[in-house]
Formats: structure tokens, sequence, C-alpha cells
């Protein structure tokens, strides 16, 4: 018990965004970071499928990702236009990882905010 409080504070507490998907990939949960980033409300994120907020361009190696991560791969951090609901493309770079929750493989992505990297070039 003390360890999943342990691993609650943390999930929520980081400073990096981050978003948990189940094995079909939906967002189940969220942490401050990302709804902040994101401008988003958990209510309007939760029970939806993360490619919906990736731009249509980026889906397919975007998705591609997280089978791979699903099956086990070990997937390099790779840059995509995320789209929250107000429609303004922001640069992130995700970094996805798979981890067993009660015998189920999920997905934990943590994201970056690159604008300032994209600023500078």
């Amino acid at each position: 018990m003390a360890s999943e409080v342990r691993h609650r504070t943390l999930f929520e507490r980081s400073a990096d965004p981050m978003f948990l998907l189940d094995e079909s990939c939906k967002v189940i949960e969220v942490n401050e970071a990302s709804q902040s980033l994101l401008n988003l409300k958990p209510e309007q994120v939760l029970g939806t499928r993360v490619l919906d907020f990736v731009r249509p361009a980026g889906r397919p190696e975007f998705e591609a990702a997280l089978m791979g991560a699903m099956e086990g791969s070990k997937i390099p951090i790779f840059e995509c236009q995320m789209v929250p609901l107000e429609g303004v493309e922001l640069p992130v770079d995700i970094d996805v990882h798979p981890v067993e929750i009660q015998d189920h493989r999920h997905l934990l992505l943590h994201m970056r905010d690159i604008r300032w990297r994209k600023a500078t070039h």
C-alpha cells in the first residue's frame, strides 16, 4: 500500500506531463503537468484514445511506436505534434515505456514540451 501511494505521488507531482494508457491505448490516468500542458481537464482526456490528440499526419508513426512498445520493443524518444482541443499544434518529445499493472501491459507516456527548441531553430 505504501508503495502504491509513493508511486501515485511521483506520478501526480512529476514536472513531466504523463499519460497512462491501457491495453487499447486509451488514457486511463493523466497527471497535473499533462493537464497544464494541454490545457485540458481530466474528464476531457480520460477514456479517449491518445491518438485523438496527435496531429493526423503523425498518427501512423505514433501508433506504430505504441504498438511496438506494447509488444516489448524499446522505442527511442520521438517528436510529434500534439493537438489539444483548441487546435493549436504543440511540439513534444514522447518517451514510451511499457509497464505491468495487475498482470496487464500498460504504456506510460512521458511528454516534454519542445516549443523552446523549435523557437531557437
